[in-house]
């Protein structure tokens, strides 16, 4: 049984938290999006509001989420409270806490269902792996007339918001779309998540697929040094790799529901799952099978990073003929690389990797890569 009463008291406290900074209408949308709204009890006086403590000892499970609480970002507390909400009227108890929600100082309301735009259909998915490239193809598939690409570039629609609909995907993400036939978005976990590939084939079984991958250890330190340099990860580099490889042998990676839900609960702002993924965002060959599973080969393209870097041009015209689109000729490309991050924190501080981890490295992806090269038909030896 879902456990409403802790739920009721943490919409609360999140509401308020927003209603102090007088910034309800900045997620109107995406609360409609999600079937309900919050507005203010206008009637109410500041002195009549209702206390959020309990007549009863709270538990440790209430403690700790109030703590968790009082440490959100105001976007994450506005994402919260579509997840503590959803399952509350999905269960149709919602009539239940409108009075003790209306005492503290608000309204929540349900909105009647949105129909769906059936000419909305997303139909291109630049699945990643993470410091790829899929920031760059992103921007040059954005210069093309008939081309509509998600802002922002990555949403957190298949992996934490699926259960809304594809009309709050639209409302969220492409409210910028004028009918254009491509439709598509960028988001890097979408290739690494196991659970993705059925959600999308669902969504679009003729979806076309673009994969950009990289040099597996190149990828990991990149990816390490990201976080690292903005301070989201403490540890080295030689540390986070140990520690991650250490969660791979657990077992954990996000396979089983209760994985799933954790780590939907837990995804911050920023996109940021519960764990670390340095490693096995790396296992390039085993997360393109997934996708393989569902849809035919003819619809999912690798592209190499180091391609991209050495000829970009080429690997655009490329991409254009497997969409079936001209746009850019030698006269109107501009080769770009694009990461909107690289000038907050330049790269001259970069420790460099010890020969020693990066021999283990090696070994260590070497099965992962040899599947990925008899896949390809490529030579992929040069991937030390």
């Amino acid at each position: 049984m879902r456990n409403f009463s802790v739920r009721k008291y943490q919409i609360i406290r999140l509401v308020r938290k927003i209603i102090k900074n007088s910034s309800l209408s900045v997620y109107a949308n995406l609360w409609s999006a999600s079937g309900f709204t919050i507005t203010l009890n206008y009637l109410l006086k500041d002195d009549q509001r209702l206390s959020t403590h309990f007549s009863e000892t709270p538990t440790p499970q209430q403690v700790s989420e109030f703590h968790a609480d009082e440490t959100r970002s105001e976007v994450e507390s506005a994402r919260k409270i579509v997840h503590l909400i959803d399952p509350i009227f999905h269960d149709r108890r919602y009539e239940e806490y409108f009075d003790l929600w209306a005492r503290a100082g608000f309204h929540v309301t349900p909105v009647p269902p949105q129909v769906e735009n059936p000419a909305f259909k997303p139909n291109l998915f630049l699945l990643g792996a993470a410091k790829s490239g899929t920031t760059t193809l992103y921007a040059y598939l954005s210069e093309i007339p008939g081309v509509c690409l998600s802002f922002p570039k990555e949403p957190v629609f298949f992996e934490a918001e699926y259960e809304l609909g594809l009309e709050h995907y639209r409302r969220r993400y492409f409210a910028h779309w004028k009918g254009e036939p491509i439709i598509g978005e960028a988001r890097h976990r979408n290739l690494y998540l196991p659970f993705i590939a059925s959600r999308i084939f669902a969504t679009n079984p003729e979806a076309k697929l673009i994969v950009c991958l990289r040099n597996p250890i190149e990828r990991a330190y990149s990816h390490w040094w990201h976080g690292y340099a903005r301070k989201y990860e403490t540890l080295d580099f030689e540390q986070a790799i140990t520690e991650d490889i250490a969660r791979i042998r657990a077992g954990w990676n996000t396979t089983t529901p209760r994985e799933i839900e954790i780590y939907k609960e837990t995804l911050d702002y920023r996109g940021k799952g519960i764990y670390r993924s340095y490693v096995d965002s790396g296992y390039y060959y085993e997360q393109i099978e997934r996708y393989l599973k569902h849809f035919p080969a003819n619809q999912l393209k690798v592209v190499l990073f180091e391609d991209l870097q050495r000829n970009p041009f080429s690997v655009v015209c490329e991409i254009e003929s497997f969409l079936g689109i001209e746009y850019h000729t030698l006269e109107n490309f501009s080769p770009k690389h694009e990461n909107p991050h690289r000038s907050e924190k330049p790269d001259a501080n970069r420790k460099p990797m010890s020969p020693e981890f990066r021999a283990m490295l090696v070994e260590h992806y070497q099965p992962h890569n040899d599947k990925l090269a008899r896949y390809l038909g490529k030579d992929l030896s040069h991937w030390r």
